[in-house]
């Protein structure tokens, strides 16, 4: 369905994300090991909370085409 797409494109975002932050500069600088915990901590609410919505349109709008 759509909302399989839409997954596959937000995993291949996160990939890519990912793959810039590995790539900055200064990205192992121990001060910033708090904020890139809470950055990291931040994201996977996100990402959870951005596939349970998912998962809720995509039920409602089963629901909707029967």
């Amino acid at each position: 369905m759509g909302s399989d797409r839409l997954i596959i494109a937000i995993g291949r975002l996160d990939q890519a994300l990912a793959r810039l932050e590995r790539s900055l500069p200064g990205t192992q600088n121990p001060q910033d090991d708090s904020a890139i915990a809470a950055l990291t901590l931040r994201h996977e609410r996100l990402r959870t909370a951005t596939e349970t919505a998912i998962a809720r349109l995509d039920a409602l709008i089963g629901t909707a085409e029967e």
